[in-house]
């Protein structure tokens, strides 16, 4: 008699990815490696989330299973299902999945072994056949945003106590204090190049998921960003970087990108303050086309830091000081892939840049490995031409390579990859409030986990 295997034990659900009805093909965008039309079935993942059953999962030449075990819900009907993914009958996860439905459309975005797979719809009606993306990992035009005047203001920041802030982490965990509301607006840009209106939500909800699945990492499942809305507003991006609006202070000097006026425009355009006060949102996100921007154009993102000790910090003018950290602006190609947005917001809850030059490319891997599951595996079908290049948390920044344009489990020997998740517990801590911590300096006193929770107790309680 032979003895079962663990495979013998699992409880597979088929049918979710029905068929590939079209064979693989060469994608027209540089990001994408290989993609196909396949038939998708929701109801077989909501099916088996509910009988807890593991669901197969064929992605071209690779058979895998995933484990849908959480629900994020999000705006208009919108709920975003999350788990894990396995090698076939294995025990041990390599990734995970975010799905989204909402509108009778789907958008999946799907991480393994160093590769990232996307799930878009064919048609923005309701469909039933979707294309299947296997993405590349390039490196990204630009970087993720601009180092300020650190060195002339940190000395001189007011050191606000704990008990200043109105709430102490732990008083704030004890109290559920922290959901913050988000309203976010996207050009009309954005909607035609995410397949229209209701694909764009869905796609915006999955950023909306993903940050607060990073939280959840990090020890703050009980915090979260919760999605009021997402919308076209009417609003074309600005091309002029060379304007008062599209310019602010930087440690290297005056910075200029037209990104900064998309965000100055947010922060004071009489239409998005009555849409905020509709809402009754915390956080006002704007995506913008990166089609669309100067051709001298870098930044990624933009955001505001809350308190901050200039009127014109980090993207644009706050109006009144006590403004900052409610608004952000991220483009589009860049909000999700690489992260940009949960750069971004945690700027908006406070937390400055911190930097890694001690940290090597082999401590990054293996404690990222104890802790994230994160590899040293290369991009597949590349050939390394040289030393894998320091991957960074979400915090961290990049000036020596260029980014990566998805975000990975996996360095590359291409560009520096931007790990999905907040802090290496055992390496750094990515993630700094403003007015606690000098940025420069490494704090063991101050977790990672402390610090968003001060960042939401602000936010949250703003309005």
């Amino acid at each position: 008699m032979v003895a079962a295997t663990y495979a013998d034990e699992i409880d597979i659900q088929h049918g979710f990815i029905s068929e590939l009805i079209k064979p693989s093909k060469q994608a027209s965008m540089d990001e994408v490696e290989k993609q196909t039309t396949i038939l998708l079935d929701i109801e077989v993942a909501i099916d088996g989330l509910i009988k807890g059953k593991r669901i197969a999962l064929p992605l071209f030449d690779k058979e895998y299973q995933i484990y849908i075990d959480k629900t994020y819900p999000g705006s208009e009907d919108v709920v975003t299902y999350a788990g894990n993914v396995y090698l076939e009958s294995q025990k041990e996860s390599v990734g995970d999945i975010l799905l989204t439905h909402g509108g009778g459309l789907v958008y999946g975005l799907i991480s393994t072994e160093g590769n990232v797979f996307q799930i878009l719809p064919n048609s923005e009606d309701k469909a039933t056949d979707y294309s299947l993306q296997k993405m590349k990992q390039i490196a990204a035009e630009g970087f993720t945003d601009f180092e300020t005047k650190l060195d002339d203001y940190v000395e001189d920041i007011k050191i606000k106590s704990e008990n200043e802030l109105g709430l102490m982490p732990e008083m704030a965990r004890a109290a559920s204090c922290c959901q913050v509301d988000v309203l976010v607006l996207f050009t009309h840009r954005v909607r035609s190049r995410h397949g229209g209106t209701t694909a764009t939500r869905n796609w915006v909800n999955t950023i909306i998921a993903s940050y607060n699945q990073k939280l959840a990492e990090v020890g703050l499942g009980g915090y979260s960003f919760r999605l009021k809305s997402a919308q076209q507003i009417n609003y074309s991006e600005n091309i002029t970087n060379n304007s008062q609006n599209a310019c602010v202070p930087a440690g290297f000097g005056e910075f200029c990108d037209s990104i900064i006026a998309d965000q100055h425009w947010l922060i004071t355009n009489g239409s998005v303050a009555n849409l905020r006060n509709q809402y009754s949102a915390d956080l006002m996100a704007l995506i913008t086309s990166n089609g669309r921007k100067h051709s001298s154009d870098k930044l990624h993102g933009v955001a505001n830091w809350k308190q901050a000790p200039e009127s014109q910090l980090h993207g644009g003018a706050c109006g009144n000081a006590d403004r900052c950290g409610e608004f952000i602006t991220v483009r589009d190609t860049f909000a999700l892939s690489n992260l940009t947005f949960h750069h971004e917001a945690g700027h908006a809850l406070g937390m400055r840049h911190i930097y890694s030059n001690n940290i090597s490319t082999s401590n990054a891997l293996s404690d990222g490995a104890r802790t994230f599951g994160v590899n040293n595996n290369n991009p597949n079908g590349q050939t390394p031409n040289s030393t894998l290049k320091t991957p960074f948390t979400i915090m961290q920044v990049n000036y020596s390579s260029p980014i990566c344009l998805w975000s990975s489990n996996s360095a590359s020997s291409y560009c520096e990859v931007r790990l999905p998740f907040y802090a290496d517990k055992y390496q750094y801590r990515s993630m700094y409030y403003t007015g606690f911590v000098d940025p420069r300096k490494f704090d063991p006193t101050h977790h990672v986990e402390d610090n968003i929770v001060r960042g939401f107790s602000w936010l949250a309680n703003r309005r």
